[in-house]
C-alpha cells in the first residue's frame, strides 16, 4: 500500500474514532441531563409532601392515569365558595410572575388570591383580598403594600404580580423594592397558610378564569378551569397534569 493510501486510511480511521467519541460524549451528557433533572424531580416531590415520596409517587401516578388520553372539558370558570385550595407545586422567588382573571362572588371575608411563603412577611409572595379595606395586599418578600382600588362583587380583575410589580387591569399598581429569595411553600391558590403548610385560611369566594405562573419568564403552569373524569378543577396546558381542589369540590360554570 502507498504511502499516500495509508495515510487516507489512518485519517479515515481518525475520524470515525472522532464521530464515535463524539456520539459517546454526546449520549453520556444527555443520560447525565436526564438524571439531574429526575433527581431534581425527587427533590422538589420531597420538599412537596414533606419528605412523603410514598404519597408523592401514588398521586402523581393517579394524575398521570388522569390525562392518559388528554380529555378535559374546558370551562368558562371555576369557583371556589370558602373551603377550597389548589396546590400548584410550584415555590415562589424574585423571579417568579403570576396572571390570573378573578370575579368576587363576596368580599366579607379576607380572601387569598395566591400564596406562597416562610411566614408571615418571610420571603412572601402573596395576594390577599383584605375584607376590612375592600382591597386588595400585596407582600413581596418582607414588605407589603395595600393597593389603592376598592374592590366590589361582579367584577372581573386582570391580576399581572410581575416580580416586584403588580398590575390591576392593566395599571400598575405596586413596586415593592426587589429583593432575592425563595419561599419554602408552594404557591396555593384560594388560600394561604401561616408556615408552610400550617393553619390553612383565608379561603376565597371568588371566580376564577385562568391562572399562569412564569418564572425566569418561562411558563411553567398554564392553568385553565377544566372538567375532567367528573372532578372539576385546573388542567395544566404546560405539563398536561390535571389538578383537582383540596377541601370541598369547586363549582363548575354553567
Amino acid at each position: 500500500m502507498k504511502k499516500s493510501e495509508q495515510g487516507s486510511v489512518t485519517l479515515i480511521v481518525l475520524v470515525t474514532l472522532l464521530f464515535i467519541i463524539a456520539i459517546l460524549s454526546a449520549y453520556l451528557t444527555f443520560i447525565i441531563s436526564k438524571r439531574k433533572a429526575q433527581l431534581a424531580e425527587t427533590k422538589q416531590l420531597q420538599q412537596a409532601y414533606d419528605g412523603d415520596l410514598e404519597t408523592a409517587y401514588i398521586e402523581q401516578e393517579e394524575k398521570r392515569k388522569m390525562i392518559k388520553d388528554n380529555k378535559y372539558t374546558a370551562l368558562e370558570y371555576i369557583e371556589c365558595n370558602g373551603s377550597q385550595y389548589i396546590d400548584t407545586g410550584v415555590k415562589a422567588d424574585q423571579s417568579t410572575e403570576i396572571k390570573m382573571t378573578v370575579e368576587f362572588t363576596s368580599l366579607q371575608n379576607n380572601a387569598a388570591l395566591f400564596c406562597s411563603r416562610n411566614g408571615y412577611q418571610n420571603n412572601s409572595y402573596t395576594l390577599f383580598a383584605v375584607a376590612s379595606e375592600q382591597k386588595f395586599r400585596f407582600d413581596y418578600n418582607t414588605g407589603m403594600d395595600t393597593l389603592n382600588t376598592t374592590l366590589a362583587t361582579n367584577t372581573k380583575y386582570n391580576i399581572y404580580a410581575n416580580r416586584n410589580k403588580i398590575y390591576l387591569n392593566g395599571e400598575l399598581k405596586s413596586t415593592e423594592t426587589e429583593a432575592n429569595f425563595s419561599a419554602n411553600g408552594n404557591i396555593y391558590l384560594m388560600a394561604s397558610y401561616q408556615t408552610p403548610y400550617t393553619n390553612i385560611d383565608n379561603y376565597g369566594k371568588y371566580k376564577l378564569y385562568s391562572v399562569q405562573i412564569l418564572k425566569d419568564d418561562e411558563i411553567i403552569r398554564d392553568f385553565v378551569p377544566a372538567y375532567m373524569n367528573e372532578k372539576v378543577g385546573l388542567y395544566d396546558k404546560a405539563n398536561n397534569i390535571f389538578y383537582q381542589s383540596k377541601g370541598t369540590d369547586l363549582i363548575k360554570s354553567e
